[in-house]
């Protein structure tokens, strides 16, 4: 080193530091360590960050560069990625009635999809349209159900009757309105169809097989129009 070489100690950049007796700004070290899935950033300035890794992408502890954001598989619709405390990756199905795109990174990133009521199930076609769909005859499910196979098989009514479903869900077997008659498996009262009425002094009789006609009442009765059963057939005097 001759006469002219001056030999100053220099500051080292921003968030670095170094032991006494180093020889060049390398052995300056960077303080803090950026932790699991960001890397260290050293701007123009020499200002040190620790910057998150892209999406779908994680890193080791330490990582100084972004290339040490390793990519990791992308999840498919309706699915969230998520990264356990040890950094292992699964694809999380949405929480129910909720639906996601491709490759969302967070269980918020869900999109809420309208709940069904009572009797209905919800349906999302290839398009992830969303819809709430009657169970099949003779099934109900509870409210909020996401699929078909959540309406349960209930008792099918036999004939003359038809199903009654309450605001609990509770189902049972109602008789047809007078003068109406249904076949078996009826779910509604619309389907018990009216019939014929009889006249004065007949009652209605209704067969096995569910033939009615109107029969004359025993010798010293009589009847109103309308009458549906001989027990209305009254004695005269």
């Amino acid at each position: 080193m001759d006469e002219h070489d001056n030999v100053t100690g220099v500051e080292c950049p921003a968030n670095t530091l170094s032991d006494a007796g180093s020889t060049d700004v390398s052995q300056c070290l960077a303080v803090a360590e950026c932790g699991k899935n960001k890397y260290r950033n050293l701007d123009e300035h020499d200002n040190v960050t620790g910057v998150d890794c892209p999406v779908n992408t994680l890193s080791d502890t330490g990582s100084t560069d972004v290339s040490q954001c390793l990519a990791e598989a992308e999840c498919g619709k309706n699915k969230y990625r998520n990264v356990d405390e040890h950094d292992n990756v699964t694809s999380v199905e949405c929480p129910v009635n909720t639906l996601s795109d491709a490759g969302s990174t967070d269980v918020s990133q869900y999109l809420v999809g309208a709940e069904c009521g009572k009797n209905k199930y919800r349906n999302v076609d290839e398009y992830d349209n969303v819809t709430c769909v009657d169970c099949p005859v003779n099934t109900l499910p509870d409210g909020g159900s996401t699929d078909v196979s959540q309406c349960l098989a209930v008792a099918e009514c036999e004939k003359n009757k038809y199903r009654n479903v309450d605001e609990d869900n509770n189902v049972t077997s109602v008789e047809c309105p007078v003068n109406t008659l249904s076949d078996a498996g009826s779910t509604e009262v619309s389907q018990c169809l009216a019939v014929a009425m009889c006249e004065k002094n007949k009652y209605r009789n209704v067969d096995e097989d569910n033939n009615v006609t109107c029969v004359e009442c025993p010798t010293n009765m009589l009847s109103d129009a309308v009458s549906n059963d001989v027990s209305q057939c009254l004695a005269v005097a």
